[in-house]
């Protein structure tokens, strides 16, 4: 299966991102913000099953302590 080219998912995620924003009628989102919603976007659309579980399991464990850095 051919890898999809990232520049075509960053306008995919780009646009959904606009239509969220334009949809909700609120100020343009954080740098942050933003890129946590892509980086989640992307963990959704992984297509390795492995690295899929790998994650949500470090998730959970990220939850489990509270998600708390400070």
């Amino acid at each position: 299966m051919p890898k999809q080219d990232p520049t075509v998912s960053r306008r995919e995620t780009r646009a959904f991102l606009r239509a969220i924003h334009d949809g909700l009628g609120q100020p343009p989102l954080g740098g942050q913000l933003r890129a946590t919603l892509i980086r989640c976007l992307d963990l959704l659309a992984e297509q390795d099953l492995e690295r899929r579980f790998q994650n949500r399991e470090r998730i959970a464990e990220l939850l489990a302590e509270g998600g708390d850095q400070s």
